[in-house]
């Protein structure tokens, strides 16, 4: 429990986050009714980096390869989860990994 409770690397919770916006846009697409969300998770992600370099004087965007891999993290955690539990959310996280890479590879 310890070792739970110890402060970690803010870059992973920012990182987190920025997976959140990507989970609303699909889950809207899921719904039996899909809602068309455009640009909608990447203005989300803009606006709430921009936000927290305003609220925090640090610009996260100097340190893109290390936010990039603590989100890529977490997508790929979220990969192996709806595979295992809602198989047909899969294609959410699978974007965000499609994406990251593409941006190292770039």
């Amino acid at each position: 429990m310890p070792e739970r409770s110890r402060p970690d690397v803010a870059l992973r919770d920012v990182a987190g986050m920025l997976r959140s916006f990507d989970y609303v846009a699909g889950a809207l697409a899921h719904e039996d009714e899909p809602v068309e969300t455009g640009d909608w998770a990447h203005e989300a992600r803009t606006a709430f980096l921009d936000g927290y370099e305003r609220g925090s004087g640090s610009d996260l965007r100097a340190h893109r390869a290390l936010l990039d891999a603590f989100e890529l993290d977490k997508a790929v955690y979220e990969v192996v989860y709806e595979a295992r539990n809602r198989p047909t959310w899969v294609g959410i996280p699978v974007a965000a990994v499609d994406r990251l890479v593409a941006r190292a590879d770039g």
